[in-house]
């Protein structure tokens, strides 16, 4: 990882900006990687989950800054994890979906309480990819289904969860035309 670190999201043990590539600390191997606003996350090739960077967004309970990975609380076998500005989504290997972090509806579990831990997604849904907004503005994810069809949750301000208003929702609604 290389950018800003004031919070340790590099993971390499640090609070040191860097303008070049800074390896991750913890020798995992990762499959899949997304860095969010202060917090980074990763899939390791054991599907296990990883956080790093800003507490309050790494799925461990804790509200502590990381400064290298720690793994996401629950045992959760995962296939892809996607991190924001306020929260973090990943897809289970199952095709579950799990987020975490604050909420006002884009954790996706029919409420706005912030969660420090995953939470499953609502609606039954299968899921093959999920994005999290990056804008704290904009705090919102969407999913892409196993069967093609795409859902969003979490603030609906602009149209942003694709349905044809401007309402928001706490659980998953089907993008309109499709």
């Amino acid at each position: 990882c290389w950018g800003f670190n004031i919070v340790g999201q590099l993971g390499d043990g640090s609070q040191t900006d860097s303008d070049v590539p800074a390896l991750v600390s913890g020798g995992i191997t990762f499959q899949a990687v997304s860095a969010g606003g202060q917090h980074s996350c990763g899939v390791g090739t054991d599907n296990v989950g990883y956080c790093w960077g800003r507490g309050d967004q790494l799925g461990d309970g804790s509200t502590a800054d990381r400064f290298v990975p720690g793994p996401i609380t629950g045992g959760l076998s995962l296939g892809l994890v996607s991190a924001g500005n306020s929260h973090s989504c990943a897809v289970a290997t199952g095709g579950e979906a799990y987020c975490w972090g604050d909420n006002n509806g884009a954790l996706g579990n029919g409420s706005t309480v912030p969660q420090r831990t995953p939470v499953l997604v609502l609606g039954g849904l299968s899921y093959q990819a999920v994005s999290v907004s990056q804008s704290g503005v904009s705090r919102h994810t969407c999913g892409f289904t196993t069967g093609g069809i795409a859902y969003c949750w979490g603030v609906g301000g602009d149209g942003k969860l694709g349905t044809g208003t401007e309402s928001d929702a706490t659980i998953p609604v089907k993008v309109i035309g499709q």
